[in-house]
């Protein structure tokens, strides 16, 4: 029985193989960078840094093998489960790495020299816990900072409890604010790029704007990325201009033989002229026949056929010359209508923005100083708990840090409990409640001490008024 059960596993490990070979076009092909990994705009870090893990959502696709590609899923092991390849461990791997690792498995028994591309489509999911009003999980956004997630969640407070609006609003405000300052920093950078095209400059230099610091990270990729887009716009219509400039001394050179060779066959006319005079005066004195003139009067025909002929040829090609010159017109003329269409549309878009720039800014400081005078829910602690190659790391964060796929944001309130202590024992203690006895300020010296131990950084007066009133209740 051992024996037949060995025979069995060695004829499947050698028909499953020979049968994918039959049945699948083994193309040969040279590895390629995954795709995820050149493009920044998707990645949460650099692409080198990033690290696959349980949640994220790849494309992966196998050259010329549409039904070996698709999305995949890590699972919970790591693993993304393939067609034939089965189940890949991914699991704290980079891009290139994991791609590598795929081809490995592919080119193992199944096809030869595959070419692999990957790419994350959706990265994993960020959750947000403790006191947030809807805790959950929530899709990761490129960029989102700790504030944006709280804002997300319902903004902090009790989970269930109906939102006062007024943090969030101001949140949202910001974000609001900042979004259209992005904007309205790439509408800048592409009209200055098509303001140069507009002028066929050589270069693009990014014009020195008012506030803005030349060494922002977003303002030097967004010059990077117009450049880029400069170099590529005039490559291609200088590419597209020599292509067609390249043809008219190729056209001249052709005039300029088919001239001479109509020259040359004016020559043979005039020769076969005067040899017609020659032999119209021997025939009249009788010493030549007459069908010896009509070869040379033949003869004179064809060479003024040939001489019409090459005076056609040569206004074809005078005719290719206008047209080369009129499809270097049509070329400049589209490139520059191209342009102009996309400065207007920018400059627009960008008057638009200004409009709407300076009201969302007196939003955004209504909305923070309506936040920041109804209510105090500044008080809380952020815990980020985030899984690393190296394991699980907790990072103590503010408002303004950086997520990353698969953080778990901990919010902490650290405001009710320690100040309404002090009040609800000055209220269970009425031998303290007389207001006009020396008692009465020993006591509010004592409880006002004791929030100063327990809270500091409270302003005391705001806490001295608060306790004045409930011992007045």
């Amino acid at each position: 029985m051992n024996a037949t059960k060995r025979l069995e596993r060695g004829w499947r490990g050698f028909a499953i193989p020979a049968l994918c070979g039959m049945m699948l076009v083994m193309v040969p092909g040279k590895p390629s960078q995954a795709e995820g990994s050149n493009n920044p705009a998707h990645a949460p870090t650099n692409s080198g840094g990033y690290r696959l893990a349980a949640g994220d959502k790849l494309n992966v696709i196998v050259f010329d093998q549409p039904q070996l590609s698709g999305d995949f899923t890590v699972n919970g092991d790591g693993q993304i489960l393939l067609p034939l390849a089965g189940g890949i461990n991914v699991g704290s791997l980079g891009l290139a790495e994991a791609q590598q690792r795929i081809e490995e498995a592919y080119a193992d028994g199944i096809l030869v020299h595959p070419v692999v591309s990957i790419r994350v489509t959706e990265y994993r999911p960020i959750f947000v816990t403790g006191y947030v009003r809807k805790p959950g999980n929530y899709a990761f956004i490129f960029g989102a900072s700790v504030k944006a997630a709280i804002a997300v969640a319902g903004g902090a407070g009790e989970p269930g409890e109906q939102p006062a609006s007024s943090g969030s609003e101001a949140i949202m405000a910001k974000e609001r604010v900042r979004q259209l300052e992005t904007n309205r920093l790439a509408l800048l950078a592409r009209k200055a790029r098509l303001e140069a095209q507009r002028d066929e400059a050589t270069v693009f230099v990014m014009p020195q704007l008012v506030g803005l610091n030349a060494n922002d990270a977003e303002l030097r990729s967004l010059y990077s990325v117009e450049t880029d887009t400069f170099l590529r716009l005039v490559d291609a219509y200088q590419s597209q201009l020599k292509v067609l400039q390249q043809q008219r001394p190729r056209i001249e050179d052709e005039i300029h033989a088919v001239t001479d060779q109509i020259a040359k066959e004016r020559d043979r006319l005039d020769i076969i002229s005067r040899r017609i005079d020659e032999y119209q005066d021997l025939v009249n004195r009788g010493l030549v026949r007459k069908p010896e003139l009509t070869e040379q009067q033949i003869e004179k025909a064809l060479v003024q056929a040939e001489v019409s002929r090459l005076q056609g040829e040569i206004a074809r090609l005078q005719q290719n010359v206008g047209e080369l010159e009129v499809k270097q017109e049509e070329v400049k003329v589209n490139y520059k209508r191209q342009v102009l269409t996309e400065l207007q549309e920018a400059s627009q878009r960008l008057l638009d923005i200004n409009a709407t720039l300076g009201t969302a800014r007196q939003i955004r400081n209504l909305r923070a100083q309506k936040a920041a005078f109804g209510d105090a829910e500044a008080h809380y602690t952020i815990i980020i708990t985030r899984t690393e190659p190296s394991g699980t790391i907790t990072l103590n964060a503010n408002a303004d840090t950086k997520i990353e796929p698969g953080d778990v944001i901990e919010v902490k309130s650290i405001r009710r409990d320690s100040i309404d202590a002090p009040v609800t024992e000055a209220r269970l203690n009425p031998q303290r409640v007389c207001p006009m006895g020396p008692e009465t300020s020993r006591a509010s010296a004592d409880a006002l001490a004791g929030v100063k131990d327990e809270r500091a950084g409270v302003d005391a007066d705001m806490l001295a008024q608060h306790l004045l009133v409930s011992r007045l209740q």
